[in-house]
């Protein structure tokens, strides 16, 4: 004869591995998937968009995207609107002084639940991206050099990983039309002169840093000549932060 204790064991074990398994169901893992500008031009508009494949939109009660500028304390609201697994918030920067902005997305779920990006800490470590003047105002501030380029990499607005960052540019010009006696090209990452430490010859510069932080970065050109700097070049690349995944649980907003 069996025992009843005998029985209950096995029924104990086998309702303890559903609820186990149900627990596990419900916490369900969304995959946010967003791409931060390399830099945000001022007075243009830009487009903040964050792909949630997996989420069911009849289970969304609400989305924001929260922002606020450098220096400041609280944060703006902007909603963003949905369509086909893609949240999309359009700004545009009329504030004239700041210097970057500051950003974080939330998703606000019919069950009380929250998917954010970044999926911690959003408030005190949200993403940052460098403002800068529009192509039309620097163009209108700055005079250009008699020099033609094509960029090789990274691409202007692309991200590529801290790995694969190679700066690299050539040049097209006549010899009659810069005095090279007297001038010179200056090369600049994020504002630091790297013109000696670049592979470097009259038509052609490269530059491969040893170390680079993850985030948005600007290249600059310049041909220096007696009494002015003129504009070559400028672009931006975005870097991959391989600590920032774009992963975001369901959970509570951190600070």
């Amino acid at each position: 004869m069996v025992s009843v204790s005998g029985i209950r064991r096995p029924i104990f074990v086998f309702l303890a591995l559903m609820f186990l398994s149900q627990n596990l169901v419900a916490q369900n893992v969304y995959q946010v998937q967003h791409q931060p500008p390399t830099v945000i031009e001022r007075s243009e508009p830009v487009s903040l968009t964050f792909d949630i494949p997996a989420i069911n939109i009849n289970s969304v009660q609400d989305a924001f995207v929260f922002y606020k500028y450098d220096g400041e304390a609280s944060y703006r609201q902007e909603r963003a609107s949905y369509d086909l697994g893609t949240f999309t918030t359009e700004l545009t920067i009329e504030n004239q002084s700041a210097g970057s902005l500051e950003y974080f997305f939330m998703v606000e779920m019919t069950d009380g639940d929250l998917i954010t990006y970044p999926a911690q800490q959003q408030r005190s470590n949200p993403v940052r991206v460098d403002i800068v003047e529009s192509s039309d105002a620097r163009a209108a501030n700055q005079e250009s050099a008699p020099v033609e380029y094509t960029i090789l990499s990274p691409e202007s607005g692309t991200t590529v990983s801290q790995s694969d960052v190679l700066v690299a540019i050539t040049l097209f010009y006549e010899e009659g039309d810069i005095d090279t006696t007297n001038s010179s090209f200056i090369l600049t990452l994020d504002d630091q002169d790297i013109t000696n430490e670049a592979a470097a010859s009259n038509y052609f510069f490269s530059y491969s840093p040893e170390q680079i932080d993850p985030g948005p970065h600007q290249v600059n050109l310049r041909l220096a000549v007696p009494g002015d700097t003129l504009l070559v070049a400028n672009w931006g690349f975005n870097v991959l932060d391989p600590n920032r995944q774009v992963v975001s649980r369901r959970g509570s907003l951190s600070d």
